[in-house]
């Protein structure tokens, strides 16, 4: 940080590192689907309903997310609001600048969180095993937690997310390690 008085903790939601060509192959469908405009809100909900990392854990709490999360044109059809254009653009700037350079200069608590699925079941974690460890590793004051049965997505996009309860407990633990001090 370029202020580091100004960060008292970090919390990376399985990124913050420099993305691989397998797991963005594996998003591909995802992006794709941004610019497509859907002739029904059914029909975009199914064809995110038929991805490989939504297909077995559909929620309540994603649909609501991806309701919300579509334009809706007067004659019925949908599209996606974000851009595909602004995630292109930012996914380019990690290829060409590393944010990994400044882990080691971290000076404030991390929690790492990971999904222990990939996008593709057991394939195309954004950090893979090893990674991961030196990932962690990597930075200095830095503590790994894994999620079972989730992935990238659904560790966030499900009716009780599973990332909250691993949050809150750092942020209670980093709030508690700042008064002792």
């Amino acid at each position: 940080s370029i202020r580091p008085s100004r960060v008292r903790a970090t919390v990376l939601i399985d990124g913050g590192c420099d993305p691989k060509e397998e797991v963005l192959e594996a998003m591909r469908p995802m992006l794709r689907r941004l610019a497509y405009v859907y002739p029904s809100m059914e029909d975009y909900l199914n064809s995110i309903r038929s991805l490989p990392y939504f297909r077995d854990q559909w929620s309540a709490t994603l649909e609501n997310y991806l309701r919300d999360d579509v334009e809706i044109f007067a004659d019925g059809t949908v599209r996606s609001k974000a851009s595909t254009e602004a995630i292109e653009r930012d996914l380019d700037v990690h290829f060409y600048y590393s944010m990994c350079v400044h882990f080691p200069t971290m000076q404030c608590p991390t929690l790492f969180i990971r999904p222990k699925q990939g996008l593709l079941g057991d394939k195309a974690h954004v950090l893979d095993e090893k990674e991961a460890a030196a990932f962690v590793a990597w930075i200095p004051d830095c503590e790994r937690g894994d999620l079972p049965d989730v992935n990238h997505y659904t560790m966030v996009l499900t009716d009780n997310p599973p990332v909250t309860a691993p949050i809150k407990k750092f942020l209670r633990d980093v709030e508690l390690y700042k008064q002792k001090r």
